[in-house]
């Protein structure tokens, strides 16, 4: 079996969470309170189109890890999960839970550069993930593998070329790309397994700590509760959850020993890479556009 069935577990999400009616199906999963700094300011630029919504059954317009958006009518929930694989499973498994399936994630943030035509400032999409995050060795068997949902991940690529922005970045060479996402436990990962999955064939585009986790338990969720799974606890969802990722690059993984330049938190050490001052402010603009990009996705995705 891919994934464990959870009529096994201890504890149970169904008895956990319970349907919400009217809840939210749309949910950008951040992870860093500066992206609700962001989804703000999207709030009070009309020309973006998107509003702060009115409070819903189970959730306030506006909290203190939340933002309820909406866009082309459609409620958008802006979540913050904090940094980890823990909150973001928790994320996933509540909100599924209370929306009773069918919800659409899309996961974002930012994401060490592996790839070595990969520059800081630069974008790419998840198609799949490593599991060495370590959360997910209980709900589904070794050689799953966590994949972003094709219909999604298509849907969040095609809203992005089609945006004006997606042209200003070609022209500053700000890469938009497609690949496999290492999602590890911590910061301290081990050079030698990195040139291991790449010599596995893995296509790594960069290093996050979300991705395997959000896209996992997603198809754990969907095994046990979705429209073709185990309907446990008689719960059979109409529709199944669809999960993708999107990171932009905020440093760079030295291919020898040499030291790691921490331009996450101090963007003046990408002076020789790139222009450390351009970077600072593109950085905060990234985090806007990806939110941006996340949001018309989500309200353009077609029912199925």
């Amino acid at each position: 079996m891919p994934y464990t069935e959870i009529n096994g577990s201890i504890l149970r999400p169904h008895e956990r969470y319970e349907p919400i009616d009217g809840y939210p199906n749309k949910v950008v999963i951040v992870h860093h309170p500066s992206y609700l700094t962001q989804a703000d300011q999207l709030v009070t630029d009309f020309s973006s189109g998107i509003s702060l919504e009115a409070d819903l059954p189970g959730i306030h317009a506006k909290e203190d890890r939340r933002f309820l958006l909406v866009n082309n009518r459609e409620p958008v929930l802006v979540m913050d999960a904090g940094m980890g694989t823990i909150e973001t499973q928790t994320t996933i498994v509540k909100t599924a839970m209370h929306a009773g399936g069918g919800v659409e994630f899309i996961n974002i943030g930012a994401a060490g550069g592996v790839d070595r035509q990969l520059n800081i400032g630069n974008i790419y999409l998840t198609d799949k993930a490593v599991r060495d995050c370590g959360t997910t060795t209980f709900i589904a068997s070794p050689d799953e593998i966590a994949i972003a949902d094709v219909q999604l991940a298509q849907k969040l690529w095609d809203t992005i070329h089609s945006d004006d922005f997606y042209t200003s970045l070609l022209s500053q060479n700000l890469l938009i790309n497609r690949g496999d996402s290492w999602s590890v436990p911590s910061m301290y990962y081990p050079r030698q397994r990195m040139i291991q999955l790449e010599e596995e064939g893995w296509n790594l585009k960069g290093v996050e700590m979300e991705d395997a986790a959000a896209l996992t338990y997603s198809g754990w969720l969907n095994y046990n509760y979705g429209p073709t799974g185990l309907s446990v606890a008689n719960i059979r969802w109409q529709k199944p959850i669809r999960t993708t990722a999107i990171h932009y690059i905020s440093d760079l993984l030295p291919r020898d020993d040499s030291a790691w330049l921490d331009t996450l938190n101090d963007p003046a050490k990408a002076e020789g890479l790139v222009d450390s001052g351009i970077i600072a402010n593109h950085f905060a603009l990234l985090k806007g556009q990806l939110m941006y990009w996340a949001i018309n996705a989500l309200c353009n995705t077609a029912e199925q």
